[in-house]
This record gives C-alpha cells, sequence and structure tokens, in this order.
C-alpha cells in the first residue's frame, strides 16, 4: 500500500502531480492550513493528512504513517521546496508532447493532402458528364486511355500511404515512455528493397539509378522502427540526389555488426552543418534556399530510432572531390551515410 498520497497543484489550480484514486476525496474547507487525523475514505484506516497553499503552489498530502504532526509538517516543506523544478519539469514535457503531436498532425494532412491531390488531378471526377453516377465508368477509361499515368499516380499514392503509416509508428514510439520494440532476426537486404519499393518512381523521375548489393547476413532489429529509418533515408535521397547520378547501397559486415552504406551524388553539406544534420529542427543552407528542407526532424528520428536499435548513423561529406558537379548553380558532392546495426547472435 502506499504510505503518502499527494495532489500538487499550481497556484492556477493546475494539477502538476497527483496519486490519489479518483475514488478519494477529501473537505478542502475543513483542512485548508491545517494537518488533521481521519480515517482513509477508501481504506478506512486512520491517516494524517493536510492542505496549505503558498507562493509556489497548493498541496495536499495523506500520511498513514507519518507519527506527529510536526514530522507530517517537514513533508510539506519538503513538497514546497521541490514544486518549481516538478513545475518546470512538468511544463517541458508537456511542450514536448505539444510539439511532438503538431509535427505528427501537420505530415498527416501533408501527406493526405498529396494523397487528394494526385488522385483529383489524375482522377477528376467532378468532372465526369454523369457526376457521381458515372465514377466507375469515368476511372475505368482514364485507366484504358492513359494506364501509365494511371500507374504513376497510385505509386505516389501508395508512397504517401506508407509515409503516413511511419509517421504513426514514430508518433506511438515518441510518445511513449517504453517504447515496445519487437526485435527478430531479418536480412538487410530485403529490408531495404522492401521499404525502397515505394520511392523507386521518385528515383526514376529524376534518372537516379539505384545499385543495391548483394547481403547474405542478417541483422537483429525491430522491423517497424527500422522501416521508419529506411522510410526517411529514401525519402530525403530521393529529395537531394542529383539527377542522373547513382544511389549505391552496400552492406559490410564487421564482427558483430552490419554497416549499410549509402553512397550519393547529393547536395552540398558544408563541413560545419556536418554534426548538425541529426540535430532537430536543422536543415542545410542549400537544402533552405531550394525551399527543400522540411521541419528538419527526418534525421533526428532516424538517429533516436537507430538508438532503439542499438544501432548508430554516421555522415561523411565530399568524399571523392572529383566527383563535385554544379547543376544550375547548385552544388552537389559526394556524400556517404553509414548505418550500422547489430548482427544475428550479438
Amino acid at each position: 500500500m502506499i504510505e503518502t498520497l499527494f495532489e500538487i497543484k499550481s497556484k492556477t489550480g493546475e494539477i502538476i502531480a497527483t496519486n490519489l484514486p479518483p475514488e478519494f476525496g477529501f473537505n478542502l474547507g475543513e483542512l485548508k492550513g491545517r494537518i488533521k487525523l481521519a480515517k482513509c475514505p477508501i481504506s478506512g484506516e486512520q491517516m494524517r493528512h493536510g492542505y496549505f497553499e503558498s507562493e509556489v503552489g497548493k498541496i495536499y498530502l495523506a500520511s498513514y504513517t507519518a507519527p506527529t504532526n510536526k514530522i507530517f509538517r517537514r513533508y510539506f516543506e519538503a513538497c514546497e521546496f521541490f514544486v518549481p523544478t516538478l513545475a518546470q519539469s512538468v511544463d517541458v514535457q508537456k511542450n514536448s508532447v505539444k510539439q511532438n503531436f503538431r509535427r505528427f498532425k501537420h505530415n498527416l494532412v501533408t501527406h493526405h493532402t498529396n494523397i487528394i491531390q494526385q488522385l483529383e488531378s489524375t482522377f477528376p471526377i467532378d468532372t465526369a458528364e454523369k457526376g457521381i453516377h458515372n465514377q466507375i465508368e469515368f476511372v475505368q477509361k482514364i485507366l484504358a486511355d492513359d494506364p501509365k499515368e494511371a500507374a504513376v499516380a497510385i505509386l505516389k499514392v501508395i508512397k504517401s500511404a506508407n509515409l503516413m503509416k511511419s509517421e504513426f509508428d514514430v508518433y506511438d514510439m515518441l510518445s511513449s515512455d517504453k517504447p515496445v520494440l519487437e526485435f527478430y532476426y531479418h536480412n538487410p537486404h530485403k529490408l531495404v528493397l522492401l521499404v525502397l519499393n515505394p520511392f523507386w518512381l521518385e528515383f526514376i523521375e529524376k534518372g537516379v539509378r539505384i545499385d543495391v548489393r548483394e547481403c547474405s547476413c542478417e541483422i537483429s532489429v525491430d522491423y517497424k522502427s527500422i522501416a521508419v529509418v529506411f522510410s526517411h533515408m529514401f525519402e530525403n535521397t530521393s529529395k537531394y540526389s542529383a539527377s542522373d547520378s547513382t544511389l549505391r547501397i552496400s552492406f559490410v559486415e564487421n564482427g558483430l555488426s552490419v554497416t549499410i552504406v549509402f553512397e550519393m551524388i547529393s547536395l552540398k553539406i558544408k563541413p560545419e552543418e556536418k554534426d548538425k544534420i541529426f540535430d532537430e529542427e536543422f536543415s542545410g543552407e542549400y537544402a533552405k534556399g531550394l525551399a527543400l528542407s522540411g521541419n528538419g526532424i527526418g534525421m533526428s528520428i532516424v538517429k533516436n530510432l537507430l538508438s532503439l536499435n542499438k544501432g548508430s548513423i554516421e555522415l561523411e561529406i565530399d568524399t571523392d572531390p572529383s566527383a563535385r558537379k554544379t547543376i544550375m548553380g547548385i552544388p552537389f558532392e559526394k556524400n556517404i551515410f553509414k548505418i550500422t546495426l547489430p548482427k544475428r547472435g550479438v
């Protein structure tokens, strides 16, 4: 049984912390500024309880073990001392939750808007001759007249839908104090190809060739979180890669781990930006200049999710000066991302 019950509120009455059961009640009018002996309204045991207001907040305490009022009053003094720190910690946590939710909502709305725009552009049902009564025939005609455009639209919708699922997965993990991960053995080559599928079209449209090397080893990871990691990697790669370049993905075994190497010709990253790429809310100068930067949390999420999988990520920039190129005044260089994850049996 809990020896001490408490309810701590701010000066305005907002609850900062409490462990009072819902069925536990007390008479505030009788207790204000006092300590009294009473019977617990739940167990019937004798307890000592009191309620005090001060400059830092409002405190109610109930104890089944405090032997005297004098000692019990020390409980209040200790609580009063820690209320400002506790309130600040709660505010930080609330702000973090609100920030995560705002990002979650913004990203979902973005993906949903992309889906609606793509479907309405390809299948403008509102222009059908017989309106809603002719939807099936109208869509069938579009599929028959221009199957390639329809296929492209469907692939883009699938990609946006997968990204929406990733947002749900990330939000669940970031909102949980103890994320539930299910570790199984997976072939990293198959994982990469599985997550890459919805992004093929983006690379094809830019003329980016994809070279995925073979790998027969296994890694011990949580599929859902690693799929989110790869989704963010491919989303960024498709966005920042130079047109008519090559994305090479290889796998290097290092004893107890496997390193997945992403080599690409992508937007220049300045040396002073290298260590900030994985920071939340950071976007590189050239990405901002081209309006390609999002809200700056993609690579931050990648780093956090890899950490949950006992993995890591590192970035090497401008690894081959001879590969530097400028396209319409925009600088591109050879950059390498290395993701390291534990092998089977670790």
